[in-house]
């Protein structure tokens, strides 16, 4: 019997040993696949483009004297640039180095509010595929870390998407009819304001 509890003794710290470094080997960070810090690091650079977009075409908008759009893009541009900042953040945070690339310059006019506001929801569009392939290749490549880090951006974009969308078709009503137009440029004024708030 006393052999017994011997045995079961020294068994118990092998078990322990076992399970210690099975976790130790779960909470190690994985390392990034090459494919994926491309991708990521393309996209932080996509959205520095979608920055500079939402910057000319706010000052496009102020060059048509619609002083509320303007202020709204602008707000925007800030807002993209963040997100570029956020991977780029995320990439350090991993070991990685951000690697910024020359950008394409963006339109600097549009023949009407509604085709600018269409480059608009194209855009967002745009980005919503990019940020589902990032989460795609993330999974597929198994790093659950970057999955999980991609989730806000989904979300966003949900948003993103339909704000645009919601804009573009109130820019079709007012453009019907000569001076409506502004009542929704005051509009984006005030919109303007929450954007910058987040």
């Amino acid at each position: 019997m006393f052999r017994l509890a011997s045995s079961r003794l020294t068994a118990i710290p092998r078990i322990a040993a076992v399970r210690t470094k099975t976790t130790a080997a779960a909470a190690a960070p994985r390392v990034m696949t090459a494919s994926l810090i491309k991708s990521l690091n393309g996209h932080a650079n996509f959205e520095l483009q979608s920055s500079q977009f939402y910057l000319s075409l706010a000052y496009w908008f102020d060059s048509q004297n619609f002083s509320g759009f303007a202020k709204y893009y602008k707000a925007q541009s800030e807002e993209e640039k963040t997100h570029a900042l956020k991977m780029f953040d995320y990439l350090a945070t991993r070991g990685e180095t951000p690697h910024l690339t020359a950008l394409p310059a963006p339109p600097v006019k549009h023949a009407s509010a509604a085709e600018a506001l269409q480059a608009v929801l194209e855009l967002e569009q745009t980005t919503t595929a990019g940020i589902h392939d990032l989460n795609s290749l993330a999974l597929q490549e198994g790093d659950p870390a970057t999955s999980q880090f991609m989730q806000w951006f989904i979300a966003e974009q949900v948003e993103e998407e339909d704000t645009a969308r919601r804009f573009l078709e109130e820019v079709k009503a007012y453009d019907r009819l000569p001076g409506l137009l502004y009542h929704m440029d005051h509009f984006m004024g005030k919109k303007a304001k929450k954007v910058g708030a987040e």
